[in-house]
């Protein structure tokens, strides 16, 4: 029995001596999150092992970047592109987007410096400004929806945003190419405006 005891007894220096090198060897994470905490080696074989409670850092994750990429207008194949991307910011299905498209379209063929004079009687009543041709008279001087001309062909962006907002609460009858249905020849995949995403 004595040689039991002297073998157990052994075994646990043994065991405390590795467990103790070990710990003075403080072993990285691989994968740099967790925090090693050392071991306290018993101080007789009958002891229980005890760990402390491990500290857990978050690791630092690149951050992406929340900037969203400007609308372009420069050439009617950017423009209706951006067109697309607001539409789909708005919530808008494919089906609305690509209405929304064809109107626009046909009333500037996503030429955001188009123009069209409003005449009454042979006098200049309104203009009709920018990629969405926003009258002039209705949406500047009467209801006030934007401070100038100059403004809806700076900001095509609010230009269709205000069509959009349009469209969601049932004025999109106020642009003749919905009214008229003019729009509609534009909706034909082979049309002259799909093929603005393929030039």
């Amino acid at each position: 029995m004595s040689n039991i005891t002297w073998l157990l007894g052994s075994l646990a220096i043994i065991i405390s001596t590795v467990v103790g090198w070990f710990v003075s060897k403080k072993m990285a994470s691989t994968d740099h999150s967790v925090l090693e905490v050392p071991v306290v080696a018993p101080e007789s074989p009958q002891e229980a092992v005890t760990v402390s409670n491990p500290q857990v850092t978050t690791p630092t994750v690149p951050q992406a970047s929340t900037g969203q990429i400007e609308p372009n207008w420069s050439t009617p194949k950017a423009a209706w592109h951006s067109v697309r991307v607001l539409c789909d910011s708005a919530g808008l299905n494919l089906e609305e987007k690509n209405l929304l498209c064809a109107c626009i379209y046909q009333e500037s063929q996503f030429l955001n410096t188009a123009t069209h004079k409003n005449f009454v009687g042979g006098v200049l009543s309104s203009t009709d400004w920018g990629l969405c041709q926003i009258n002039d008279w209705w949406h500047v001087t009467k209801y006030h929806d934007f401070p100038s001309a100059e403004f809806i062909v700076n900001n095509p962006d609010k230009a269709v945003a205000f069509m959009i907002d349009a469209y969601k609460n049932g004025g999109l009858s106020q642009w003749v190419s919905y009214s008229s249905g003019a729009y509609r020849q534009w909706l034909s995949p082979g049309s002259k405006m799909w093929m603005l995403a393929q030039s």
